[in-house]
């Protein structure tokens, strides 16, 4: 085909074709052909066009949830057809267990996890040049609490810190529930810190119980439950006349019993002492009843004389009672 000028091409006096706006379907063999009477000489000159990458304009932040994959799409044309590299920190990612590449130019996050969040770029290459184009990805993690004590002991008066360290992508909101009620996060007795954890300032027997720890956020949730246990020191309660004086006094032959009304949380263990050796209550005439809060000798002698002593511990700590008993011959 015979080129002929037009504004867009034209033969300089020097016989150079120029073509002022290049198209893409002016590529192709161009020859030029000179002649004289003497004869003629032609020469053929290839020319290859090309275009500029461009990337095809789309949705530019993605997010996802831990283990789910996620496709992250780079559509490219050009002239010639151009190659597509995605970076992460001006690192190349290559296919692995982790990435995958699509023929469309796309990236599969496989796997993702929370290192996976950030900014991803696409880089289209050819002959013409190269062009870029960023996407955003957050990977949301499901919260997961780290596990600790399952049961707390804590003495009645005390404070105690009931702990609940979750992690996960958001931050996780923590909700507490004692039995089915939410804890009432009023910043007086109950205070929630800002690591979780459920603070109660003064302990008493009602606050025992299991205690819930929910972290959540758009991923998911997690549980965990704590069993607080308030323990109350034993105490001896006050007795009524003669008992509550600790001299007593008895005729041979009488009978007596010492009481040792003893209370606390747990349930605190009875031991009696006599001139400091612990009483079985498998001895002649000596019986220790009702878990210990009784000792009782059938019939006093003068070997009974001494100190008796009621000793109540448990884990929460001890108290005493002492008798001192006085017995006179008939």
């Amino acid at each position: 085909m015979v080129l002929v000028p037009n504004p867009y091409i034209n033969v300089r006096s020097d016989g150079s074709l120029h073509l002022e706006r290049v198209r893409l379907q002016d590529g192709g063999d161009y020859t030029c052909m000179a002649s004289n009477v003497a004869g003629t000489s032609n020469k053929t000159t290839t020319v290859n066009v090309y275009v500029l990458p461009v990337i095809q304009h789309g949705q530019q932040i993605f997010s996802t949830i831990e283990g789910i994959p996620v496709t992250l799409p780079c559509k490219a044309s050009g002239v010639p057809k151009p190659s597509i590299v995605w970076s992460k920190k001006d690192v190349i990612l290559s296919s692995n267990v982790k990435f995958s590449a699509g023929s469309d130019g796309s990236l599969q996050v496989v796997s993702p996890g929370g290192e996976e969040t950030g900014e991803y770029v696409c880089t289209a290459t050819n002959a013409a040049g190269y062009a870029t184009r960023k996407v955003q990805l957050t990977v949301y993690v499901p919260p997961k609490i780290q596990r600790g004590p399952r049961v707390l002991k804590v003495q009645a008066g005390h404070r105690v810190d009931i702990p609940c360290s979750a992690q996960g992508i958001p931050p996780p909101t923590i909700t507490w529930f004692q039995g089915r009620s939410a804890v009432p996060i009023d910043g007086g007795q109950f205070i929630h810190s800002l690591d979780g954890a459920l603070t109660i300032s003064n302990v008493q027997p009602p606050d025992a119980g299991i205690y819930k720890c929910v972290a959540s956020n758009v991923a998911g949730s997690d549980a965990s439950e704590i069993t607080v246990q308030v323990q109350e020191s034993p105490t001896i309660e006050d007795l009524d006349p003669p008992y509550n004086n600790p001299f007593q006094e008895r005729v041979a032959n009488q009978r007596i019993a010492f009481p040792c009304p003893a209370k606390g949380i747990p349930k605190p263990v009875i031991k009696w002492l006599r001139n400091g050796r612990e009483l079985m209550g498998n001895e002649p005439g000596i019986s220790i009843l009702e878990d210990g809060t009784l000792l009782i000798i059938a019939s006093v002698t003068p070997s009974d004389n001494g100190e008796y002593i009621c000793v109540a511990t448990n884990e929460a700590g001890s108290t005493e009672r002492k008798y001192n008993l006085k017995v006179h011959g008939k």
